[in-house]
């Protein structure tokens, strides 16, 4: 199933839909318009042998030989997490939304519709996260669950966006629950378009960057990290 939603549209021959960006799913009725103008059509794709490639080109290096039980669950962190009564992770690693980039419910509703959602995108923009204020407790109420549910020398890997307006936000979150902890951080200045610049052009490409926190006494990580007591 994540093969399918990673290669459900994306350049034309590509994905399994007519041309359509890989990283969000423009409005139905745009996207139409846009082929009819274009006489574009979908590609006549052989599916098993689409995805037999694209999967021998993911495991060219081997499969993890490491087993066990995954779960995965699609929903709200904020209300998902509290249902929770105890969990005792060693690791978390995750990429919450970044402020006011782009409607993450809507960009994505093809792979919502697959997976259950309505037909049709919603026009709502609660999922753009663009209120800084809300977007602060946004970070605030997850973390305070992640917290409760991570052990006191769990290791937290966070990717997130390098502008201030989301870094900063992220950052004071993060020593609210974690003081006592390293943080090291490390800036992803990808050559083109980040998500940042491809959705706000208005604003400078900043790039992204990774944050990592561990318990003061294990070893900080090495290379290009850098590193905040």
């Amino acid at each position: 199933m994540a093969l399918v939603l990673v290669y459900l549209h994306a350049k034309k021959g590509g994905g399994l839909s007519n041309q359509l960006r890989q990283s969000k799913a423009v409005a139905p009725n745009y996207a139409i318009e846009w082929w009819s103008k274009r006489r574009l059509r979908p590609p006549k794709i052989d599916v098993l042998e689409f995805f037999r490639q694209r999967i021998a080109w993911r495991y060219a290096k081997g499969i993890p030989q490491r087993r066990g039980v995954a779960t995965a669950k699609r929903g709200d962190a904020r209300s998902l997490l509290r249902k929770l009564w105890q969990f005792d992770a060693d690791f978390v690693l995750t990429s919450p939304p970044y402020c006011g980039v782009t409607n993450y419910e809507y960009d994505n509703w093809i792979r919502m519709w697959m997976l259950g959602g309505p037909d049709l995108p919603s026009g709502g923009v609660a999922a753009r996260f663009g209120d800084q204020e809300d977007y602060y407790w946004l970070l605030f109420d997850i973390f305070e669950e992640v917290r409760r549910l991570a052990k006191d020398r769990a290791i937290v890997y966070v990717r997130t966006d390098a502008r201030p307006v989301t870094l900063e936000a992220t950052l004071d979150v993060l020593n609210e629950f974690w003081p006592k902890h390293r943080l090291s951080f490390k800036y992803d200045l990808a050559p083109g378009s980040t998500q940042t610049a491809l959705f706000q052009r208005r604003w400078h490409k900043a790039g992204e960057v990774d944050i990592l926190l561990t318990p003061c006494m294990q070893s900080a990580p090495s290379g290009s990290w850098s590193h905040l007591l």
